[in-house]
Parts: structure tokens; C-alpha cells; sequence
């Protein structure tokens, strides 16, 4: 019979960061560390990243680290009406450069959707 070990991850934030919140996290079970590299500079991370190692090696214990890449940002420019319905059967254009959305059209920040 195989055994299955269920992984804890904590997300490492201002409140989470320092060696002593670190260090009663890995005493309470975490096994892997998630950095969110939607928030913080790559300084910061790297900060944390040493904490992380240092307080490994203190107390002679072992986490993983990941780091959890965002992703794009896609946004639309400004609507004519704070919200409408757009019905599975509706055309909606969506184009590249600036211009006040409606239901008939909108414009995105990212034009390569596009093409």
C-alpha cells in the first residue's frame, strides 16, 4: 500500500517574514514556502529567500520554496455604463487602441489578443 504525505505551503507576506515567523512555521509542519511575486520586488524575495535558507540550516530542517509568477493583467478601457449584460449570442468587438467601451465594443490593454 502506497502512503501519501499531504504538503503544507505557506504564503510568506509583512506579517510572515521574519526569522521568528518563519521558524514557527517550519515548527508547526510547513514544508513549502510560496513567495507571490505579485507583490514585492525581486529585493524583497531575495531577502526572504536568505531568511528562509538561514532558518532552514539553524534548525537543521529542510523547505521547499516557490515562487508563484503572475500572469498578465488583462484590462479593458473605460465603459460608458458601470455594467452590461452581454448575452452568449451577442457580438462584442474587442480592438486595440483607446476608446470608451459599450456592448458593441471594448478596447484592451493588451492588443496582442487581437491578432
Amino acid at each position: 500500500m502506497n502512503r501519501i504525505r499531504t504538503k503544507i505551503v505557506a504564503t510568506l507576506g509583512p506579517a510572515t517574514d521574519s526569522e521568528e515567523a518563519i521558524g514557527r512555521l517550519i515548527d508547526a509542519g510547513v514544508d513549502i514556502f510560496r513567495l507571490n511575486f505579485s507583490h514585492g520586488t525581486l529585493e524583497q524575495h531575495g531577502r526572504t529567500l536568505e531568511r528562509i535558507r538561514r532558518v532552514c540550516r539553524d534548525r537543521d530542517s529542510m523547505a521547499a520554496v516557490m515562487g508563484d509568477l503572475c500572469g498578465p493583467k488583462i484590462r479593458v478601457d473605460p465603459l460608458d455604463e458601470d455594467a452590461f449584460d452581454i448575452a452568449p449570442e451577442d457580438r462584442i468587438d474587442i480592438t486595440a487602441g483607446h476608446l470608451v467601451g459599450n456592448a458593441e465594443r471594448i478596447s484592451t490593454n493588451r492588443p496582442e489578443l487581437i491578432d
